[in-house]
């Protein structure tokens, strides 16, 4: 047997790999090319504007069944020798349990684009980056085996997008979406880099939301504890000293007393639970329904206080997710179709997206088919006037997104505000009534005694 090195030698240090991708027309294009390292594959490619999607080293046995067998490979080039063994990313994935969909955040996915971003934009082809991230990964950990599945997929000869789609709850079809243009203008670490800025955008969103909402759920539930503390536990005990006194009680006394005997009682228990469980279905069942699905949307966003917030967000989204289309030159009703999916609401598919869309279809220019819609206020509507105007309309939009992320942030600490003064009355007058419930019939007894 001879040796490995010695192989390398006689084969001028050149190396065979094959590689699968995508031309500067979209076609698919595949075959063997021989270079030096991977780098000067990747190099070579993308000076034709050809996207590289999977590139792996062929092993020597398998290197020298194809020149023997005289195949064809495009080129040859010189350069530093690789340092990595072609069997490194199948050892990669040796012990690692097929991934199941786990708790990958919002946050690590984003951190895991822009990853890939950077490493596609160094020239490394999209298998060997993922390959590069799983090995920065924890072994075991979800976003570990969900790297390694899309390593699996695309090595098996589907394109990113497709492999991402597979995995819908954590990669919207805005994200698949722009990677399939990323491919086709062959700008895919641009792309990355977009969907890494809105992914972080919408985290730091979200964490905003949960940080001004966490105090008026700690205030909302000790109150509510504070309440059956006295109501199951309190009450019980000086609802016999009470019942023992010869005087006339309050009314407020006698609803507690009334509701203690009826919230104890198992019998009606059981009924209140099983009204609730059938109350609970039945709104279940009618939000499934079309109609249900509309009136629940259109609750939504026409509430008070909250609705104004939720319309925010939405036109937040809305612009940030169009700009990034406009920016990369998709068809305008293609990147209306794609944003339109992301939102799984039956009221804006119909009462805004549908009415875009036919507006679009008449002739109407975006500006003035946002103007007929209800949902769209009127600073958006100026903007997108002026971006129709200037050609510049996904500059226009990401300004209108970035003043959007303000407002949010500015209106929820103005709902939280009107939030916590509300359920502090409310906790508070029922915790008011329990005390005069209590004590009134003291007072009563004290003042009969006294006369």
């Amino acid at each position: 047997m001879i040796p490995v090195f010695i192989m390398s030698d006689r084969l001028g240090g050149m190396k065979l790999f094959r590689y699968r991708g995508k031309d500067r027309r979209g076609a698919e294009i595949q075959g063997v090319w021989e270079a030096p390292e991977e780098s000067t594959v990747i190099k070579a490619l993308q000076e034709e504007k050809s996207t590289v999607m999977y590139l792996r080293q062929m092993g020597l046995i398998e290197s020298l069944i194809h020149r023997a067998g005289n195949k064809p490979y495009i080129k040859q080039d010189t350069g530093p020798k690789s340092t990595e063994g072609p069997q490194s990313r199948a050892d990669s994935k040796q012990g690692e349990p097929a991934f199941k969909t786990g708790k990958v955040g919002k946050e690590s996915i984003a951190q895991f684009t822009r990853q890939l971003a950077v490493l596609v934009r160094a020239g490394l082809s999209f298998d060997r980056a993922l390959y590069i991230i799983s090995n920065s990964e924890k072994k075991g950990s979800h976003l570990r085996g969900l790297i390694l599945s899309l390593m699996a997929e695309v090595e098996s000869g589907k394109s990113p997008a497709a492999a991402f789609s597979k995995y819908p709850e954590l990669f919207s079809s805005e994200y698949t979406g722009l990677l399939t243009v990323g491919m086709e203008i062959g700008r895919l670490s641009d792309c990355l880099d977009t969907l890494a800025d809105a992914l972080e955008k919408e985290s730091r969103l979200m964490k905003r939301v949960q940080a001004a909402l966490t105090y008026p759920a700690f205030v909302f539930i000790l109150t509510v504890l504070c309440n059956l503390l006295i109501f199951f536990y309190v009450f019980p005990q000086i609802s016999e000293i009470i019942n023992s006194m010869k005087v006339a009680l309050p009314v407020c006394t006698r609803v507690m007393m009334m509701l203690f005997g009826l919230l104890t009682n198992p019998m009606v228990l059981l009924l209140i639970c099983l009204t609730l469980l059938l109350v609970i279905y039945q709104i279940r069942s009618y939000v499934r329904t079309p109609v249900g699905r509309f009136n629940a949307g259109a609750a939504k966003y026409n509430m008070p206080v909250l609705g104004g917030l939720y319309r925010r967000i939405f036109i937040e989204r809305f612009c940030r997710s169009m700009a990034m289309f406009f920016r990369y030159g998709v068809p305008l009703l293609s990147a209306l179709k794609v944003v339109g999916e992301m939102f799984d609401d039956a009221y804006l598919h119909e009462s805004f997206f549908s009415t875009i869309r036919t507006d679009l279809s008449a002739g109407e220019d975006f500006s003035e088919a946002l103007r007929r819609t209800s949902m769209v206020p009127p600073v958006v509507q100026s903007l997108a006037t002026v971006g129709t105007q200037t050609g510049d309309m996904a500059s226009v939009l990401i300004r209108a997104a970035d003043f959007y992320e303000l407002d949010i942030d500015q209106n929820l600490q103005k709902a939280v505000s009107l939030l916590e003064p509300f359920l502090i009355i409310i906790m508070g007058a029922f915790i008011v009534f329990i005390i005069v419930s209590i004590f009134l019939p003291f007072y009563q007894a004290i003042t009969t005694i006294g006369l």
